[in-house]
């Protein structure tokens, strides 16, 4: 799966340059990668890479980025460029090969990719806190670099519960008790 994660990662740095994405540095490819790989688990039944994603203070964060652009710059494919205010933008520096991605996955990428074009990475992340699976492991912070499971996806985000939910809960406390 790290191939899959360091070929998306060229593809989407590859795209955010040529497309000029807003705010194409390092946290909207992370933001990027996470919603690609949740979008596919939710309409494609699994991930695109894989990786697993933790609760970070800005969102869910895929917990391999960092050793896959490790690995990439090591290579000559892949480099940081710093750009104002020392934002690091990613830079693709051969093409992805896109032989290890299914059409359908390749199409959900571009989909996001396009969703996102004017949109900056603070907001990704404004975007990322009301993400169901993030609130869950977060915490508060109480649940920093907890994972984020895939199914999350398709959770619901509300720390009340319905009132038949509470009708139910005292019925079966009643026939318990």
């Amino acid at each position: 799966m790290a191939d899959r994660l360091q070929e998306l990662i060229l593809y989407i740095a590859q795209r955010m340059e040529k497309d000029n994405h807003v705010g194409q540095g390092r946290i909207k490819l992370a933001k990027l990668l996470w919603r690609c790989d949740f979008a596919a688990y939710w309409k494609l039944g699994e991930p695109i890479t894989g990786t697993e994603y933790h609760a970070d203070k800005l969102g869910p964060a895929p917990a391999g980025e960092l050793t896959a652009t490790l690995d990439l710059q090591a290579a000559g494919a892949f480099e940081w460029v710093n750009e104002w205010d020392d934002q690091q933008l990613p830079r693709a520096k051969r093409d992805p090969n896109l032989d290890v991605f299914t059409a359908e996955q390749i199409a959900l990428v571009d989909d996001q990719l396009e969703r996102y074009r004017f949109v900056h990475a603070r907001a990704m992340v404004d975007e990322a806190h009301e993400f169901s699976g993030w609130v869950h492991a977060w915490r508060d912070g109480a649940g920093k670099h907890q994972p984020i499971p895939y199914a999350s996806v398709f959770w619901q985000n509300r720390t009340e519960p319905e009132p038949w939910e509470n009708e139910y809960a005292a019925e079966l406390a009643a026939e318990l008790a």
